[in-house]
């Protein structure tokens, strides 16, 4: 019932215009039938302009239920992507995705460990770090993203020249 929600609110809001357009498109059609049967000018032009300011009216409202939806869809694939389900269908009661024990996504550090596993003053270091593949067998995109994000540590003043260098040399 609550699952794909977003779709279902961009339907509703489809479902809606349609019976608004079609309302005032019966209204204004009533209104011009009735002034030319009884030779009211008035009814004719108030007909038309029902039709269509109905139409319009309609039109422009369904924008806001439509976003929503859009909206709705949006966060979920967004939620989905951060937790590295691409590709999974969300559900309403899907447990989030948690890393098996010891390891952690890439340039995440664990608990008890700095970024690439360099353990932090005065803390044990009780996570196992997962097993990294030598460079020469990580894809060339992966390799840039590696040297990128190392750059970019260096950059931020986060790493010394020294670890910088060290690092460098691990990716060639």
């Amino acid at each position: 019932m609550f699952t794909n929600i977003g779709k279902k609110i961009k339907v509703l809001a489809v479902v809606i215009f349609c019976i608004m357009a079609g309302l005032s498109a019966i209204g204004g059609l009533i209104m011009i039938v009735e002034g030319l049967d009884y030779g009211y000018e008035d009814f004719v032009i108030g007909g038309i302009i029902i039709a269509g300011l109905g139409f319009l009216f309609s039109w422009i409202s369904s924008f806001v239920l439509y976003a929503y939806g859009e909206i709705a869809d949006k966060v979920s694939a967004i939620e989905y992507n951060t937790r590295g389900l691409n590709g999974a269908q969300p559900t309403f009661h899907q447990p989030p995705v948690q890393p098996q024990y010891g390891q952690a996504p890439f340039g995440q550090p664990q608990y008890g460990q700095a970024p690439f596993g360099q353990p932090q003053y005065g803390q044990p270091s009780f996570a196992q770090t997962p097993a990294q593949p030598e460079p020469s067998q990580v894809a060339p995109d992966v390799r840039a993203q590696r040297i990128a994000s190392i750059e970019n540590l260096k950059a931020q003043g986060v790493i010394s020249e020294e670890e910088y260098r060290n690092l460098l040399a691990q990716e060639q």
